[in-house]
């Protein structure tokens, strides 16, 4: 967004934590991935190793299938919400925040 002449990305407004940069939505690369590669993925949540994720609240217009087991599968998405995560201190960089959102 550009604001008094300046542009401003989504890492210049991103709330940083801990000095590690923007948050991401890295989470979708690995799902997607996972789904492209022929790798069901169990639905409404998941499990990759020792980490479990709920996906219930970040997709819409499921698709749901059986596996051979009969455990439900993700079998199609029409939309993932995505989340970004904006810094709103101080004043003025609430308002370009707020443009940015728009």
């Amino acid at each position: 967004v550009k604001f008094r002449n300046k542009t401003y990305t989504y890492r210049d407004l991103c709330l940083r934590w801990k000095k590690k940069g923007c948050p991401g939505n890295g989470h979708i690369q690995v799902i997607s991935e996972l789904y492209n590669h022929g790798i069901n993925i169990t639905y409404p949540t998941f499990r990759m190793g020792s980490k479990s994720g709920y996906l219930g609240a970040g997709l819409g217009g499921v698709s749901l299938s059986k596996d051979d087991n009969g455990t439900v599968i993700l079998a199609a998405a029409k939309a993932w919400l995505l989340v970004y995560q904006l810094k709103f201190f101080p004043t003025n960089v609430s308002y370009i925040s707020g443009v940015w959102e728009k």
